[in-house]
């Protein structure tokens, strides 16, 4: 481990980094890295200010946006940083940095010549199509895109294209580009520490061949979202966003509740048929979500998250189903002062263990069956100081594999960022965290839906498809094609969807026994 990286910094000529960029750059000094920077004065890009019309919309969505902080403001480095040197391009070739990082200001033609051991790294805002589109994030928004995209590059010693390590995806904040905007840049600035983190405990030629192992044809940057609309394009795209914008908010407050559907049947893999699934029987002012079952002497117990509107948070409940296809009416089985949902139910060495999501404690807590199902007793913490959500275990190759989501970045998506940690022991030490979180980034694939399980000695996790307006759209099913304590990789091989085949607006989680295969769902409306 390199205890102090000797880090230079490419920056416009301005000494001004944006707000999410400093962020990325804080991060460096509190995991003390790096004592200071080298900031390198390079040209600034040249930025094309647009229309007047595209000026005005901007000072419109200013003042009318603003849920999120700005992470466009910029920061002075001479002030932020008094006692740091600031070299020209010309004076910075004598020095020999760990690490070069190219700030979003700077032109990245004037870039050193020098590769140093770890890179030169750079953040790219816009995915596919919309890589480097100028302005950013706006083209997606415009263009109604459900989810926004970035990168994180590493331009390797003696290589002449840069790898890329991170890419992630993350929801498109509906009809603002101000919002969204900032949402991926805060976003953005959790990647570079992550993988350098990476870097520094696996090594540079460990960590750099994997990531070109993992290296994908690139989608070339597409010439049409390369500059501002003009004054009649951004109009007619002002008007048409603003029209889709009350059609949202009109079928926002139609959205249904989440509730349970069953079915007797076994789980044969692959997709899934849900039109003759059953429901089980809601009360009014709840709605119930995140069903687990376990089974024994017949019947089948379903554990799950019953929100309560009255109160304003859950708590775990759980119904009976004999085999007779009687089912019971819902009971409380364990409430906090705080938010309980997904109630992840397993056994070990004979005895029932539940981890429910206690993110709202900042906890991750595991409860073991006094009495079960009913008596539920506190056995420790397995992690505290951490949001992390919808806690799900493995346990393979003697070693227990806790999976979870998280949002490193207060006030953006806990949906696309799936934090991987592993030890031997369920109940001794700390949970080591896996080098090369976050294992999935990509929030229509990424946040857990249901148990991990086997199926023809294949490893099967479903996740959460958020890719929509609709929070919980669907279910992507994936193969673990590795895991150990350097490497996770995964492929979706299949899915779980809405459509027109179905009844669902919505299935968010997937969980079966040997006879019963349960989902949660948003139903269509039946007209009347």
């Amino acid at each position: 481990m390199y205890n102090s990286l000797k880090v230079s910094i490419l920056i416009s000529e301005k000494c001004e980094i944006p707000s999410w960029e400093h962020a990325l750059l804080k991060r460096l000094l509190d995991k003390q890295l790096t004592d200071q920077f080298t900031f390198v004065l390079g040209a600034s890009e040249i930025q094309d200010k647009g229309s007047l019309v595209y000026r005005l919309f901007n000072q419109f969505e200013n003042k009318w946006f603003r849920s999120v902080p700005d992470a466009l403001k910029p920061v002075k480095l001479k002030e932020m940083y008094p006692g740091a040197a600031f070299r020209t391009l010309e004076e910075h070739k004598n020095l020999k940095p760990d690490l070069v990082y190219i700030s979003c200001t700077a032109d990245i033609k004037n870039k050193p010549d020098r590769v140093p051991e770890f890179g030169i790294w750079s953040l790219v805002l816009g995915n596919g199509p919309y890589k480097n589109a100028v302005p950013p994030v706006f083209w997606e928004v415009m263009n109604d895109e459900i989810i926004t995209g970035s990168s994180l590059l590493v331009q390797l010693p003696g290589k002449s294209n840069p790898i890329t390590v991170y890419e992630g995806s993350t929801a498109t904040a509906p009809y603002s580009v101000k919002n969204s905007l900032n949402i991926l840049a805060w976003k953005s600035a959790s990647y570079f520490m992550y993988r350098l983190n990476e870097l520094l405990l696996l090594g540079t030629t460990i960590f750099y061949d994997k990531y070109q192992s993992l290296e994908k044809a690139d989608n070339p940057d597409s010439d049409k979202h390369r500059k501002p609309p003009g004054n009649f394009q951004m109009l007619w795209l002002f008007t048409r966003n603003i029209a889709r914008y009350f059609r949202y908010r009109l079928l926002k407050k139609k959205e249904g509740r989440f509730c349970l559907l069953y079915v007797r049947k076994k789980y044969a893999g692959g997709n899934l048929d849900t039109n003759h699934f059953i429901p089980v029987p809601m009360p009014a002012n709840v709605f119930h979500a995140d069903p687990f079952i376990m089974s024994r002497g017949g019947i089948d117990y379903i554990f799950f998250e019953e929100f309560s509107y009255t109160a304003g948070k859950g708590h775990i409940s759980l119904v009976k189903l004999d085999n007779n296809g009687i089912i019971s009416s819902p009971e409380i089985v364990l409430e906090r002062p705080y938010h309980l949902s997904y109630p992840f139910v397993f056994e070990w060495q004979g005895e029932t263990y539940m981890i429910p999501e206690t993110s709202a404690n900042n906890t991750v807590e595991l409860y073991k069956a006094r009495n079960f199902p009913f008596q539920w007793d506190l056995v420790c913490n397995l992690l505290d100081n951490i949001n992390l959500l919808d806690v799900t275990l493995l346990y393979e190759n003697e070693t227990w594999w806790l999976f979870g989501n998280a949002a490193d970045i207060p006030f953006t998506s806990t949906n696309d960022q799936l934090l991987l940690f592993y030890k031997k022991d369920l109940f001794s030490g700390n949970w080591i965290p896996h080098p090369q979180n976050p294992v999935a980034t990509q929030i229509g694939n990424c946040r857990p839906a249901g148990k991990i399980f086997r199926q023809e000695g294949q490893l099967f996790r479903p996740a959460q498809n958020n890719a929509s307006r609709q929070y919980g759209f669907g279910i992507a099913i994936n193969q673990i094609k590795r895991l150990n304590e350097t490497e996770y990789l995964e492929e979706q091989v299949s899915s779980i969807l809405p459509g027109k085949d179905n009844n669902l607006l919505a299935v968010h989680t997937f969980n079966f026994s040997d006879s019963l295969v349960i989902v949660d769902a948003v139903l269509k409306k039946k007209r009347p």
